[in-house]
């Protein structure tokens, strides 16, 4: 390789040649699919697989009108210069969904980037039923917390991370605090604004917390160790949360690692093993918007169905085989050979523009 070369001594390259393969496109769609195949052949974050994902672009978009930092793009922010303290990783995003929606923080506090391979877990935490300008609530109740945490206990409890250990459970609890219940839905949720988040409740379950944490360093090398087991230590002896109702929901909702058993058994996702059968072709069609598609549109339609992107990208493929929809490029769509639509927003070329090349 050409590391190994320069590695061994050699200070010039003097008659070495590398191929190079450019693609040139404005097809969001397969700019996305470049860089997925580039980030499986390479050792990057598991986040990294899903950077270019529309949802993915869509948090970042959101969080920035919060002045929060959304790292989709591994320290595409850090590099940029922009303040830490408001940067939040995809991991630390979905231990906050899980936290906060599903009310898991035990599940929150042991998620590793590994969970975004698995296609049931992270189409179940970047779901399209969760309001996108939500993602912002939740990145705020993260940050703020574990803001407090730094000004509040970092040199009370220097040493090790104490954060990463609390942050799932004390998330949880601030939006409990704030709607009066765990007994809080979506449409709860919905309803509450990232000015609602007031710095003194944070700082009450962190105050309130403060023994806990302090019993967890005494016995973090015995049985306390696991973060786990204090959380239900403290649940079950939380007068600070006696006035409000839901406890028992805590730490029940588990992530789904598969894709769940349906009567149907064409959408038998349990393996992500499918058989692209004329229902689901039939399914598939009927979800699709009008032509010219905008980029992703399989990955849309794919999160209503909870099956698979690749099976609804190869569904389409086949209703294009069979003429039941138009052939598509580059925001183009083309029958017999002829360009006959076309996306203005992605092609600047007018059709007989565009057929006078063909």
């Amino acid at each position: 390789t050409l590391y190994r070369h320069f590695a061994s001594g050699f200070t010039s390259s003097s008659g070495k040649d590398i191929l190079i393969k450019v693609i040139t496109t404005n097809d969001a769609e397969i700019r996305s699919n470049i860089i997925q195949a580039t980030n499986n052949q390479s050792n990057v974050m598991s986040y990294s697989l899903h950077a270019a994902d529309d949802v993915q672009r869509d948090i970042e978009e959101v969080l920035r009108k919060e002045d929060i930092y959304y790292e989709r793009r591994d320290h595409y922010y850090k590099n940029e210069g922009m303040p830490a303290d408001r940067f939040i990783t995809p991991l630390d995003l979905a231990r906050a969904f899980l936290a906060i929606v599903y009310k898991n923080p035990a599940v929150a506090v042991g998620l590793k980037n590994k969970f975004m391979r698995n296609e049931a877990s992270y189409n179940a935490v970047f779901c399209s039923d969760f309001p996108i300008n939500k993602w912002s609530l939740l990145a705020s109740v993260w940050l703020s917390s574990a803001q407090v945490f730094e000004q509040k206990f970092r040199k009370r409890f220097s040493g090790v991370d104490y954060s990463h250990q609390w942050l799932p459970l004390v998330s949880c609890i601030v939006m409990a605090k704030v709607l009066g219940t765990f007994r809080y839905t979506i449409k709860g949720i919905k309803g509450v604004d990232v000015k609602d988040i007031d710095s003194r409740i944070i700082e009450d379950v962190w105050d309130y917390f403060a023994p806990y944490v302090e019993e967890y360093k005494a016995n973090s090398k015995n049985k306390l160790k696991n973060p786990r087991l204090i959380y239900d230590l403290v649940l079950k002896n939380a007068p600070l949360l006696s006035d409000y109702d839901g406890l028992d929901e805590i730490n029940r909702r588990p992530l789904p690692k598969s894709f769940p058993q349906t009567s149907n058994p064409e959408f038998n996702a349990n393996r992500l093993k499918f058989k692209i059968t004329d229902s689901f072709l039939s399914t598939v069609h009927d979800r699709l918007p009008p032509q010219p598609w905008k980029p992703g549109v399989h990955r849309h339609i794919a999160l209503a169905l909870k099956v698979p992107p690749s099976c609804v990208h190869e569904a389409i493929e086949i209703l294009i085989e069979r003429g039941k929809v138009y052939d598509q490029k580059d925001g183009v769509v083309f029958k017999d050979g002829k360009a006959i639509m076309v996306d203005n927003s992605r092609c600047k070329l007018t059709l007989d523009e565009i057929n006078a090349k063909l």
